[in-house]
């Protein structure tokens, strides 16, 4: 807008209220993720670090056609696992000779090398603030006290189990593992196995 000599300069109602509406859409979406991030609780992030270890020797078990354990010590507040060792280790496709029927197992050295490349941890230790409470399966029932051994099998299969974590303000978290199913239903309260 030109009035004589001086020349105001400005933003029109639209331009304002197009970019008003295109702060408030990237806020509404934006914020709630930060939020989270920022204000997250140890329990949330251990159980989704639980679900990430399982579901990884799960799908190791399967990758490595090699049935493993999963130990869940409650002394020490650790979840580890180890290769069963009444399998075959590893099998190549065209390994199996026809002429000795003999299975060839992988060296120990060749094992190292490879869960280094695969960048798999044996363990996953807890943070402060949050315990294994109790672990519940189908055959044992309740264990709160111990070391729980879980065979998971060369398919990926393992018991039902349901693993309840606690922190410091007595919040517990189930999760429960299925059999066959490699989802996990989290559940913001005790809830025992079905």
């Amino acid at each position: 807008m030109v009035r004589g000599d001086s020349c105001v300069r400005g933003f029109t109602l639209i331009e304002m209220i197009v970019v008003l509406a295109l702060i408030s859409i990237m806020l509404f979406i934006g914020l709630p993720a930060f939020r989270d991030n920022l204000f997250d609780s140890s329990l949330k992030s251990t159980s989704r670090k639980v679900i990430g270890f399982v579901k990884g020797v799960r799908e190791l078990a399967v990758r490595e056609r090699q049935s493993y354990y999963l130990y869940i010590d409650m002394i020490d507040q650790t979840l580890r696992f180890s290769q069963d060792s009444d399998k075959p280790v590893w099998l190549e496709p065209m390994a199996y000779s026809k002429q000795t029927q003999q299975i060839p197992t992988m060296p120990d050295s060749e094992k190292e090398a490879k869960r280094e490349k695969t960048g798999h941890q044996d363990q996953l230790v807890f943070p402060d603030g949050v315990r294994i409470f109790e672990v519940q399966t189908a055959d044992s029932g309740k264990i709160a006290e111990g070391e729980k051994k879980i065979w998971i099998s060369q398919k990926g299969y393992m018991e039902q189990m349901v693993l309840h974590l606690e922190d410091r303000n007595k919040k517990i978290f189930s999760l429960h593992f299925q059999p066959f199913l490699e989802n996990v239903t989290i559940y913001e309260t005790y809830t025992p196995i079905p």
